[in-house]
């Protein structure tokens, strides 16, 4: 994808390297549930000369009135395969977005695009300020010329890295806090790079490359069986979690049966 990316970004822009792999949590967090958490992004307003700043006023439709964001914690943490724990990358928020979500639908679309209910549309890379709040692998390792060192289950120094590498699981976490209000969790999303396979160009290299697709089936295996392992623990915890509530709801019923009949007598 990086590859991708640095091919197409100059003069379109990055794009299909943005659409080369996608990996999406067990939740859905709506709108309605993000409410509370609502505040401002970090650029505070947008362009018009407001407060010293020198971008430009948005054309008249995509400027919100609501313009605002989420108060939504992010993570990112990377685990080489074979390691026993991730190291955390980077600390970020939402709230570090310059455009929102409502302007980027906007703006896709203002040209016709048709968009659909459960369409998937990605924010593009969170980064803040300070280098522990980049959200890319290009701004952590600036451009390849720094090491990210990576530790091992001691806490010792382990491996390093400027860019992924085949094995190397990426784990992206998202919640919202707030004193009073308790958390939104977004779920753990989680995907592992697998090796690529070799085009068989030719006979030789189709032969060559018969091992190499079998392990790669059964890398792929293992990860496809692991990722069910946890959708099946989340989904017993969603069973528990529907039992409790059915208990809550029944209870709360009694309760007010009880009411209306002391209401009436």
């Amino acid at each position: 994808a990086r590859d991708v990316q640095k091919w197409e970004y100059v003069p379109l822009g990055p794009f299909t390297s943005k659409n080369f792999a996608t990996t999406i949590s067990t939740w859905v967090v709506t709108p309605m549930a993000l409410e509370p958490y609502r505040c401002e992004t970090s650029a505070g307003t947008q362009g018009g000369g407001v407060a010293g700043k020198d971008d430009p006023l948005p054309l008249e439709y995509l400027q919100d009135p609501d313009y605002g964001s989420y108060d939504v914690n992010l993570t990112v943490s990377l685990q080489p395969k074979g390691a026993s724990k991730p190291t955390q990358l980077c600390q970020s928020n939402l709230k570090h977005t310059y455009w929102t979500s409502t302007q980027q639908l906007v703006h896709h679309s203002v040209t016709g695009c048709p968009m659909n209910a459960g369409d998937l549309l990605a924010s593009g890379t969170i980064s803040g300020k300070e280098r522990h709040n980049f959200g890319s692998m290009l701004e952590l390792s600036w451009g390849g010329s720094k090491e990210i060192v990576l530790e091992n289950e001691n806490g010792d120094e382990h491996e390093v890295r400027k860019f992924l590498e085949d094995g190397d699981a990426i784990i992206m976490k998202g919640w919202c806090e707030k004193e009073g209000m308790g958390r939104v969790g977004f779920g753990q999303c989680s995907g592992r790079v697998l090796p690529a396979i070799p085009f068989p160009y030719k006979s030789e290299i189709m032969d060559d490359a018969k091992p190499t697709q079998q392990n790669v089936m059964q890398d792929e295996s293992k990860c496809y069986e692991e990722e069910y392992q946890k959708l099946q623990k989340e989904l017993d915890l969603l069973e528990m979690r529907k039992d409790i509530l059915s208990r809550e709801m029944a209870l709360m019923q009694d309760n007010l049966v009880e009411v209306q009949k002391k209401q009436k007598e």
